[in-house]
């Protein structure tokens, strides 16, 4: 509304009706233009439609509720998924400790077998000098062909024990690789 046309207004008012009469009418008045004012039919359209709204809303809730539902199975799912994946985990660990210990056993007889082999490979170097010594004072000339016989005999002994310590060597390694398959 305007203010000029509203004091106008109680003007003419006060002047035709009295000054408390005035005052009571622009009291009544309502504080916008008519076609702004809702009636008892505007808000009962209102109503309805805040009503179909609810309504949608409890609809749209409701199939939220049933999403969160699915979503919820879904991750129970997920979990006993999870569980069953940790029990066999704690089945791979036992192995690999087991496999472990099983390495280590086997290298701690490899280690022992390499020490009685550089024993004995020091036994035969003092048996061999004895030897040799005791071929030198009985026959000068017949110590190059015992010496040869000697030294192949040796190189053959070497070698198997070279192949025997390759044969451990070899179970050792394929020990690794299988922990190895194992751990990944």
């Amino acid at each position: 509304m305007d203010p000029v046309r509203d004091h106008e207004l109680y003007q003419g008012l006060e002047s035709a009706l009295g000054a408390t009469v005035a005052t009571t009418l622009m009291e009544r008045l309502p504080p916008a233009p008519v076609d702004r004012i809702a009636t008892k039919d505007d808000v009962a359209v209102v109503s309805g439609e805040v009503g179909r709204l609810r309504t949608d809303m409890d609809t749209r809730f409701e199939q939220v509720d049933r999403r969160f539902e699915q979503v919820d199975r879904r991750f129970d799912a997920v979990d006993k998924r999870l569980d069953a994946v940790d029990k066999r985990l704690v089945g791979v660990d036992g192995s690999i400790a087991s496999l472990r210990e099983e390495a280590y056993q086997h290298a701690e007889r490899v280690s022992l077998r390499f020490a009685t082999v550089e024993v004995a490979l020091a036994n035969m170097d003092g048996k061999l000098d004895t030897f040799r010594q005791e071929l030198v004072g009985m026959h000068g000339e017949t110590l190059a062909g015992v010496r040869q016989e000697i030294v192949a005999a040796t190189l053959s002994q070497g070698r198997q024990m070279v192949l025997a310590l390759l044969g451990s060597l070899i179970g050792l390694c394929t020990l690794a690789f299988l922990f190895a398959q194992l751990i990944t």
